[in-house]
């Protein structure tokens, strides 16, 4: 089965797939998140500079959250990440902060367990989530480890709601729980 990338039409490098389903029976399913062999056989992993980082996946995090719950945007000129929802429904955030003409592009997606949606976003391009649902679970893998000590502006969170870049978050009216670094 293929995670049938396509190229993002919006910022360069990022690619949105889908996790196909392994095995279901009336116990339930096992579904498989990560092969980098079926990774590297997909095509738009192939005609993409980036896809070198699919086998260099160091750390894999579970963000567990409630609904309301807005994390990010995070980001570092190293880390690239590939994000998946494995339960409830979330509306994941990319955003363009590389150096370029598309500095300041931004695209949202929702994932969710059913559309099972996943999204590579490559080094310099932050991630944000907001939690549509009750309870919410995304899967997130990462090319490097955290280091929120790198130099020269590796590191950057950018506020939910800066007026730079007018990113729009399915809110409802309602006003998201923040962390203090996410402007809370």
């Amino acid at each position: 089965m293929s995670f049938d990338f396509q190229a993002s039409k919006k910022i360069p490098g990022v690619l949105v797939g889908h996790v196909p389903f392994r095995f279901k029976d009336h116990r339930g399913e096992i579904v498989e998140l990560f092969n980098a062999r079926t990774l590297l056989e997909d095509k738009a992993w192939q005609d993409d500079p980036g896809a070198f980082f699919v086998t260099d996946f160091v750390k894999h995090n579970l963000s567990i959250s409630r609904q309301n719950v807005l994390r990010g945007i995070h980001g570092d000129r190293i880390t690239a990440k590939l994000a998946t929802c494995i339960f409830g429904r979330i509306w994941l955030v990319g955003l363009d902060r590389r150096p370029g003409k598309n500095k300041g592009t931004w695209e949202g997606w929702e994932l969710n367990a059913k559309n099972r949606i996943m999204v590579f976003l490559p080094a310099g391009v932050g991630m944000g989530h907001l939690i549509l649902s009750r309870k919410a679970i995304l899967y997130y893998a990462w090319t490097a480890e955290y280091n929120s000590g790198l130099k020269d502006g590796g590191q950057f969170t950018v506020r939910w709601n800066d007026p730079r870049y007018y990113i729009q978050w399915p809110l409802c009216g309602k006003r998201p729980i923040l962390s203090e670094r996410d402007g809370g």
